[in-house]
Formats: structure tokens, sequence, C-alpha cells
């Protein structure tokens, strides 16, 4: 049963991002910012949610429905990796370097915010 709240909250994450994706048009250049925005409000609701879902005792379904499954369709890592190995393959070093210390650093930050915001 577990597994099945994944993939219902997968699904729907995935769903999220692609309509994200339409909604916010990727400028011109190279610097990623649809897969930059959905990492870092990934960030941010993950620390919201885990922190309401600890303070009030959440059952681990709906955890895993929505932190495991919902968020981890809709954040994207696989895609931000893999546009960082195309920044540095195309030369692109710098971009590669603040893209990478934007999201990790601002992931970070955020998941923080997330978690004071909870309290």
């Amino acid at each position: 049963m577990n597994m099945l709240y994944v993939f219902l909250g997968a699904g729907f994450g995935g769903i999220m991002r692609y309509v994200i994706s339409l909604i916010i048009k990727h400028p011109a250049g190279v610097f990623p910012v649809v897969t930059l925005c959905i990492n870092l409000v990934g960030c941010l609701m993950i620390g919201v949610l885990h922190g309401y879902f600890t303070k009030y005792n959440f059952m681990p379904e709906i955890r895993l429905l929505c932190i495991t499954g919902l968020l981890g369709g809709f954040t994207t890592f696989s895609s931000f990796s893999l546009e960082n190995i195309s920044l540095l393959q195309q030369g692109f070093y710098l971009q590669a370097l603040c893209y990478s210390m934007i999201s990790v650093c601002g992931g970070i930050i955020l998941c923080g915010f997330g978690l004071f915001l909870s309290r």
C-alpha cells in the first residue's frame, strides 16, 4: 500500500512540474531557470511539510504521499544534473558553477526557511 501512496504522489508531482514548465517559459540563454525554480520551490515545500508533519504527528502514509511521492516527482535533481553536464560540455563553466551553487545553497536555505515557517 505504501508504494501506491508514493506512486500517486509522484504522478501528481510530475504533472505539477510539467504545468509549471509550461507556465514559466525558458528564457533565452543557457541558464536553466525553470528547473532552478522548481527545485527551490520543492526545497521550501519539503521544509514546510516536514515541519508540519513532525509537529502534528501526521500518519506515515501522508508523509509518503506528500514528501516522497509528490515532492519527489516534482523536484528535478536528475534534470539538474543533466543540465549541469550539458553546460559543462558546452564550455559554460561559470553558468554551471552559478547554477549549482544557487541550487544547492538556495535549496538548503529555503528548506530551513520552510521548517521555520512550519513552527
